[in-house]
């Protein structure tokens, strides 16, 4: 019985990994984004979000270091592909990392919002 429930278990769990690998978004297509940091410090920061459903798209992008959000760039465009870019100068020490923040609109209401994180790690 204890081998049986162990096979069910690991059945499960693997069912629910796969489930969870092809997750996808309903109306957004993808969000990709980069930064990269020079060793002078300056980040470069890209977004990019995707849909052939939505009419309108809105991408926000949160540079944080160490979890704390230090600045921001947004933009928007009527249409199925948005894109943000910024450059800011960074000091050594600590992780960086930029959060993609994607909204997709049809007929002006507010279909999907969905994530991503862009983890650089530790910048000295």
């Amino acid at each position: 019985m204890k081998k049986l429930i162990s096979v069910l278990l690991v059945v499960v769990l693997m069912v629910g990994m796969s489930v969870n690998a092809f997750a996808r978004w309903s109306t957004i297509s993808s969000i990709a984004g980069d930064l990269d940091i020079a060793s002078s410090g300056k980040a470069s920061v890209v977004g990019q979000v995707t849909s052939f459903s939505a009419d309108e798209l809105k991408i926000g992008i949160s540079l944080q270091r160490n979890g704390s959000e230090i600045k921001t760039w947004s933009a928007s465009n009527v249409g199925q592909i948005v894109e943000a870019t910024g450059t800011y100068y960074v000091t050594k020490g600590y992780s960086y990392k930029i959060v993609i923040t994607a909204r997709a609109y049809i007929g002006g209401s507010l279909m999907e919002t969905a994530t991503k994180t862009i983890d650089y790690g530790y910048f000295g």
